[in-house]
């Protein structure tokens, strides 16, 4: 009987796991085009859901529960992602139903229709953000290892037991995360390194035996009652004959043991989940991939926004100074045409080409200062060791001793010229 004050804890999502299995490399090898049928199918699946859960928020906001109908479909829905995520993720060979219900699976989902508190149900969105958060973290970690924890299994056909304990729990964490955010259970998502053992030892699965799994004893126990020495596991009491009689006759007509027992289709599933300390280190290492992944993301992202803002201002400050560059060279030879009938010809042009060199040095200056991203650093240093070019070759022709030395240096400067113009297109073009 609950005590004034006390709270009644909600039942957490029971998600319910048969041991690991020898698996087929084949179907191992070819694991996500097997399930192309399925992530389709599930696909239509989440359009339907989205509309169900938006319908069952309001039902539960007036109700203060999902009404039965709408409960049984977002049920069999988070029941069948499960199993398809389980799947793919080569916790189990066997291929899943097209049924939201089926129940003789080797992942089960169990979910009982509870009350729902109303302030809860009204800041869903709202509560979910830590776990949502947990759960992207912890998936982009699962992500990042698939393609080793695929090629484990391609190789050794099996799953080491540390590394199934570790996709169970994580599996398990997004099966509640999903429930809880269907509004099919006030059981706030957790759980993630397993349970707490009980006041009393529960029954666990056996350890392997030899040529079976490694990795120490196992770490998922069964629900309180379950008759696991019924159920037929390995070194269990289902494999012992009757008193008095030899295995070999155990069930035999006249041997006087009784019916032979049937042997379930499925394996016993454990639905208490007690990681070992190698599997809460994967749990771990899942959780750091996962952080890793995001913060590299992060740092990319603000690598490419840096990338973009330096490149929009190296543009804008290259074409005001290009701008202002092409101003005065035009200026220049509206000098030069207007020296024609200066007394001192050679001296009215030199002038023109000193103020002109004084442009090129500035825009060298200007090309200097600016930073550029690094696909186009070669280019403006290209750009700016030809600018400084021009403006030593403007200031050579301005001090020339007469024509003729002027005419020989002006047949560089035009070479060096069109050097320029192919450069600054060619900086230009790398910030395009």
């Amino acid at each position: 009987m609950a005590t004034p004050g006390s709270r009644v804890q909600p039942v957490p999502v029971v998600v319910g796991f048969a041991p690991p299995e020898r698996q087929s490399r084949v179907t191992v090898g070819f694991r996500l085009i097997l399930a192309v049928p399925h992530l389709l199918f599930l696909v239509v699946l989440a359009i339907v859901s989205y509309l169900a859960t938006i319908l069952a928020w309001f039902a539960a906001l007036v109700l203060g529960r999902v009404p039965e109908g709408m409960f049984g479909f977002l049920a069999g829905v988070v029941r069948y992602t499960t199993r398809l995520y389980a799947y793919s993720l080569l916790l189990t060979d066997r291929y899943p139903p097209f049924d939201l219900n089926a129940e003789d699976y080797p992942i089960s989902v169990e979910l009982t229709p509870s009350r729902l508190n109303r302030l809860a149900v009204l800041f869903r969105l709202l509560l979910t953000l830590p776990a949502y958060l947990l759960l992207a973290v912890l998936s982009a970690g699962l992500s990042v290892a698939a393609f080793f924890i695929w090629l484990i299994v391609l190789i050794t056909a099996r799953m080491p037991r540390s590394l199934f304990e570790a996709v169970v729990a994580a599996l398990r964490y997004e099966t509640r995360y999903y429930a809880y955010l269907a509004l099919l259970t006030p059981a706030y998502p957790g759980g993630l390194f397993g349970d707490r053992l009980g006041p009393e030892p529960a029954a666990l699965w056996p350890p392997p035996t030899t040529g079976q799994f490694e990795g120490g004893p196992a770490a998922f126990a069964p629900e309180p009652g379950t008759p696991w020495e019924d159920a037929g596991v390995p070194g269990s009491a289902a494999l012992a004959s009757e008193p008095g009689t030899s295995p070999e006759g155990a069930g035999l007509p006249g041997s006087g043991a009784g019916p032979p027992r049937a042997t379930p289709a499925t394996p016993p599933r454990a639905t208490r989940l007690v990681l070992s300390k190698a599997g809460r280190r994967v749990v771990i290492l899942f959780i750091v991939l996962g952080a890793l992944y995001y913060s590299s993301s992060v740092t990319l992202a603000a690598v490419s926004v840096g990338t973009a803002v330096n490149r929009q201002t190296a543009i804008s400050t290259v074409d005001d100074s290009y701008g202002t560059l092409i101003s005065a060279v035009r200026g220049h030879q509206t000098e030069i045409k207007g020296c024609g009938g200066a007394s001192d010809h050679l001296r009215c042009i030199q002038s023109a080409d000193g103020r002109l060199a004084t442009a090129f040095l500035e825009f060298s200056v200007r090309v200097s200062n600016t930073r550029f991203p690094s696909s186009s650093r070669a280019s403006a240093r290209q750009l700016e060791s030809v600018s400084g070019e021009m403006a030593s070759l403007l200031d050579q022709l301005a001090t020339a001793p007469n024509a003729t030395e002027y005419r020989a240096r002006f047949a560089e400067y035009q070479s060096t010229g069109s050097r320029f113009d192919g450069t600054y297109r060619q900086l230009r073009a790398s910030l395009a």
